[in-house]
């Protein structure tokens, strides 16, 4: 069963477009997240899918029942769909109890289910207090309880944890994903983040200036994103100049194959995408690439080190160089390139050997 489907639903303000086709499926029971930049249509088409506002033209479905079609839509209190806002917009004159209620028939508002709900989210004890008495954490766990309360058949989460530090982003995340999925709720959840998106989601549309340029799984849309601007969106991404010729793709680095499951190009130039999880700094070997260290980021857990080949050593290859520099018959990289290590980074200046493992992907060169 489909909870959600949205089928070439298009939107526009006076004189704007702003929903440009977009065409998506959310399973029963899966969660699913809207990755883009600001200005990229999310608000809309979550408005669109609440009700708020109305497509165009288009059909969106929620659970195989056509709420809007561009001619007739059904009002948003009659969509089943709980709302977890990005502030969580708590009543601030109620109680945690009563804000859970609120969405509640009269009749049930005193009723078991409130509690229930303040339990799955771990705040039963906080059922008396008013939301200023609470830590932002606390107040979107209550905003999750009172969107789970009436039992809808879609949540959708709007940017929920954006507004609370990263320490308490990540916890807080975990808990109310944890709970999403005790409940079985079919989710959509929309972000600007490409980290929470990745890990969170069971699968992930990237949506650009009003269409959805690629819906996948995480693990897909990041080894095999359609082109080098999902590539960059949705990870740090080393895009360098290539040249493929049907067997394998020729870098600044060497000598690569193409990513299984992705169209291979047609042979000639390429911009090739090599992560910085793929590069390795190696003690020696006749196909590492000498280089330098430029910059060094440590995060404790890991540590990206930015890295620039000697002019010397970069992969020959044939034929003319486009946004790199053409030296002796080599191409020499424009721009660092960023390695991910997990052991004790080298420091700026230290002089290291590069390789590559795993295959790359690769798409035909933008012509200039």
């Amino acid at each position: 069963m489909t909870g959600l489907t949205v089928e070439n639903l298009h939107k526009s303000y006076p004189g704007t477009p702003v929903l440009r086709g977009i065409d998506l499926e959310v399973k029963s029971g899966t969660l699913t997240a809207i990755l883009g930049p600001s200005g990229s249509g999310k608000t809309t088409l979550l408005r669109v899918i609440t009700g708020f506002e109305h497509a165009d033209r288009g059909i969106v479905t929620l659970n195989d029942i056509v709420v809007d079609d561009g001619h007739r839509r059904v009002r948003p209190e009659q969509r089943r769909i709980g709302l977890v806002p990005q502030d969580g917009a708590l009543f601030p004159h109620l109680t945690v109890r009563a804000n859970v209620a609120f969405p509640l028939p009269r009749r049930d508002r005193h009723g078991s289910r409130p509690d229930e709900m303040l339990e799955l989210v771990g705040l039963s004890g906080l059922a008396a207090r008013y939301p200023h008495q609470l830590s932002g954490g606390q107040q979107q766990r209550v905003a999750l309880a009172r969107a789970l309360a009436s039992q809808p058949g879609l949540i959708l989460l709007d940017e929920p944890f954006s507004s609370l530090d990263a320490g308490l982003r990540a916890t807080v995340r975990a808990d109310v994903l944890a709970v999403l999925r005790d409940t079985g709720a079919t989710t959509v959840l929309v972000t600007h983040d490409q980290d929470e998106a990745l890990s969170a989601a069971d699968h992930v549309a990237v949506l650009r200036e009003g269409s959805i340029i690629q819906a996948d799984t995480p693990r897909q849309l990041y080894q095999c994103p359609v082109d080098p601007q999902i590539a960059a969106f949705v990870g740090t991404a080393n895009l360098l100049e290539g040249t493929w010729d049907g067997t394998s793709v020729t870098t600044a680095l060497g000598r690569h194959g193409i990513q299984a499951g992705l169209r291979a190009p047609e042979p000639g130039h390429v911009t090739v995408l090599i992560r910085p999880e793929q590069i390795c700094l190696a003690q020696s070997g006749d196909d590492a690439v000498p280089a330098h260290v430029t910059a060094t980021h440590y995060y404790g857990h890991d540590a990206v080190v930015a890295v620039r080949p000697d002019a010397n050593g970069s992969a020959r290859r044939n034929g003319k160089s486009r946004n790199g520099h053409h030296l002796n018959g080599k191409l020499a990289l424009a721009k660092d390139l960023r390695v991910r290590v997990t052991s004790d980074p080298p420091s700026p200046g230290a002089c290291v050997k590069l390789t590559v493992r795993g295959s790359v992907a690769a798409w035909a060169a933008a012509e200039n």
